[in-house]
């Protein structure tokens, strides 16, 4: 995200983030990125797939799976520090954090550390929540 992006994003986010937890935090994030915009398939949008950058995806009146765990991931980076990768399950992709503490929920491991399932398409989700038609599907993980 650009300086100016950051900016305008910041006026939002820091006063609201800074009486939060750290999970809620970033559960405050993940609602935002849930439903700032409408979720349409890149084909239905361009008529073809798109990857959009973290910003293009703030422009875009609606975006997919990958597009949003891309915002995702960069405002949770730039807000809280956390590291965080993609998840990419057959015909989904979504975000994990690695959370600096252990909450109940759905986690992959990664490098030795838990990493706790943040899905920007799975409206109403909360951090650690996966969608029920993955439980048991292993993720290709992609990192940033």
């Amino acid at each position: 995200l650009s300086d100016i992006a950051l900016e305008s994003i910041d006026r939002y986010f820091r006063s609201r983030l800074l009486p939060k937890t750290e999970i809620e935090q970033i559960n405050f994030i993940l609602d935002f990125v849930q439903t700032a915009m409408a979720y349409d398939t890149d084909d239905k949008q361009f008529g073809f797939e798109n990857y959009m950058f973290a910003e293009e995806t703030l422009f875009y009146p609606s975006a997919d799976c990958e597009d949003r765990t891309v915002l995702l991931s960069q405002l949770i980076q730039h807000y809280t520090g956390f590291e965080n990768i993609a998840l990419a399950f057959p015909g989904h992709v979504t975000l994990a954090v690695n959370l600096p503490e252990s909450i109940e929920g759905s986690y992959v491991k990664y490098k030795g550390d838990k990493y706790y399932i943040c899905d920007p398409t799975y409206i109403g989700s909360r951090c650690g929540m996966l969608m029920p038609e993955f439980e048991n599907v292993s993720p290709e993980i992609i990192t940033f």
